[in-house]
């Protein structure tokens, strides 16, 4: 009935004064009230809490009550109490993700806004929902409700009133086309298609199994300067819009990764010999070979 309220109703028994009905409490059925007709509420009632109740009717003789049997017994339970504090934890291009604070219930049953209508979605039994599947740039509408379970009847669960409305729109679409080039030794250029809506673009390398922000620019290109040579990097691109003076990121792209250039070649050297001294062909190449060997080792040694 509410979320502290339970209405009993039951049959007329012919020749009854009236009827009691009682509630029970720590294994024992307690006196709650008298009635004289076939319904009675109950009031003050902890929400989402299941009852059970039974009832017998009495007749009135020379002022003393003569008591039937006891009905049989019968349990419900109330509402759970309306949902609060329903927000938007995160936004992505394709996926919203929605908290709100914790109550007394079995779960939570989140709905969707969708062609006129409000529509279920979902349910959790924890304070959070991940929606997703959806489309970059489009504006939702959700909210919630607390449903306490039924223990028998599974068309006949309890539910709290809706939360209030949140409304929302899903960040911008996720990088695409993204490319990397080596410069030198110690740069790195990217470049990727632009994304409608952006506002700018936040280049991440990944360290440590995770990609942190080396750049935030305006561009659809970037050079990343600084890195050791030799070394191979990884990057992501992630787009974003401001809203209310915020950064709101849209999806991550896929990963590129290249190589800086090694450092360059140092310490090569070479001998000129006089004609006269310079010994027979076969000789030569032999000589020569030596030399390389020699230019090769010292190469390796620096």
């Amino acid at each position: 009935m509410s979320n502290s309220k339970i209405k009993l109703k039951w049959k007329k028994v012919r020749g009854a004064s009236g009827y009691t009905v009682y509630m029970r409490k720590n294994g024992k059925y307690n006196k709650v009230a008298d009635a004289k007709s076939t319904t009675y509420t109950v009031k003050k009632l902890p929400n989402a809490t299941r009852e059970n109740f039974k009832v017998r009717a009495y007749k009135k003789v020379k002022g003393k009550k003569i008591y039937g049997s006891y009905s049989s017994n019968w349990n419900t339970a109330t509402n759970p109490q309306p949902c609060k504090g329903l927000k938007v934890s995160s936004v992505n291009s394709d996926s919203i993700k929605l908290s709100w604070t914790k109550i007394g219930c079995t779960n939570y049953r989140v709905f969707q806004y969708i062609s006129g209508e409000w529509k279920e979605i979902g349910k959790t039994t924890g304070t959070s929902y991940t929606v997703k599947k959806l489309t970059p740039q489009t504006e939702y509408r959700f909210k919630i409700r607390a449903c306490k379970k039924d223990d028998k009847k599974k068309r006949n669960n309890h539910y709290g009133k809706h939360s209030k409305v949140v409304t929302v729109t899903t960040s911008v679409a996720k990088v695409t086309g993204v490319q990397s080039n080596t410069l030198n030794n110690s740069e790195i250029s990217l470049s990727w298609n632009s994304v409608s809506g952006a506002d700018g673009y936040s280049v991440g390398m990944r360290k440590d199994g995770v990609y942190n922000e080396v750049a935030d620019v305006t561009e659809t290109s970037a050079v990343v300067s600084g890195l050791p040579n030799a070394t191979r990097e990884s990057f992501k691109i992630r787009a974003y819009s401001i809203v209310d003076g915020s950064k709101q990121y849209g999806n991550w792209s896929d990963s590129v990764a290249t190589a800086t250039a090694p450092q360059k070649a140092k310490g090569l050297m070479y001998l000129l010999l006089p004609k006269a001294a310079l010994p027979s062909r076969g000789i030569r190449s032999a000589v020569m070979s030596m030399w390389y060997m020699r230019i090769m080792v010292k190469l390796v040694l620096r």
